[in-house]
């Protein structure tokens, strides 16, 4: 299920999906972020762009681990 859209200051959303997944991902993966502090609030879901950015985080994983075991 899914909250309904907001305004919604993104940076604080993506820099904690990003916190998560490098707590939780290989140590030799380093994840970088880097969000404006500048931005324009977006109508969104909070929820589903936490779930889209831990998505993005994940494949992205995924594709260096792939990477790793070559």
């Amino acid at each position: 299920n899914s909250s309904p859209s907001i305004n919604l200051a993104i940076g604080p959303v993506v820099e904690e999906a990003v916190t998560i997944a490098r707590t939780t991902f290989d140590p030799r993966v380093t994840l970088t972020c880097s969000v404006e502090a500048d931005l324009p609030a977006v109508k969104a879901d909070p929820n589903q762009v936490h779930q889209m950015i831990l998505n993005l985080c994940i494949n992205a994983r995924d594709a260096v681990q792939t990477k790793l075991r070559q």
